[in-house]
């Protein structure tokens, strides 16, 4: 597995995904976008979206699950500051 995806991805997921609102079911076109970003700029970097497959797997996918997280826990952020 690509180390260096692996990273690539997560760092990128950190500096570029955050708490916004959760997407309709079955509407992931903030995910393609996500996608798509993240994949020219690893392109960039020479980073291949082979390297990027193999080390994350369905980037899309990754993008849903990464957004649906980082309002998960905006949403508990929120929640603990109040209570």
């Amino acid at each position: 597995m690509s180390e260096k995806a692996q990273q690539f991805v997560e760092d990128w997921v950190e500096n570029n995904i955050h708490a916004e609102a959760y997407q309709p079911e079955g509407d992931n076109s903030e995910a393609q976008s996500c996608a798509e970003q993240c994949r020219i700029r690893a392109e960039a970097e020479g980073i291949s979206k082979a390297e990027i497959e193999e080390a994350v797997g369905d980037l899309v996918g990754y993008m849903a699950d990464a957004i649906e997280r980082v309002n998960d826990e905006e949403i508990q952020r929120r929640s603990d500051k109040d209570g």
